[in-house]
């Protein structure tokens, strides 16, 4: 499910895109082009960590705190829920950092 939001094209994609397009050419201390692909690699490495993560057992303190809040038992689902969502948005922001190189492309 996380891999179908990150790769959805919409208008928020797009909006997204051509904010961080022009974002892109506000900073003065490197290249746009730079930029956008520095940001490509660090989401696209924080989605594919986050997806890692949802696969592997909570960790030790997280149960500890669902068992000191009563629901020990869905420690497991909620902590691959939480890192779904996380995997999503990391995805999705790559894929709108990925289409602002395109708008860039097409620019030059």
């Amino acid at each position: 499910m996380a891999a179908g939001f990150a790769l959805t094209s919409d208008q928020s994609i797009d909006i997204t895109a051509s904010r961080i397009y022009r974002g892109s050419y506000l900073m003065q201390l490197v290249a746009p082009k730079h930029a956008l692909k520095a940001l490509v690699a660090q989401f696209g490495v924080a989605a594919v960590l986050f997806a890692i993560l949802g696969l592997w057992p909570p960790p030790q303190s997280i149960i500890a705190v669902a068992q000191y809040l009563g629901c020990g038992s869905a420690a497991s689902v909620i902590w691959a829920a939480v890192m779904s969502v996380g995997a999503a948005c990391f995805g999705a922001s790559t894929h709108a950092v990925l289409r602002a190189i395109e708008i860039d492309n097409h620019e030059q």
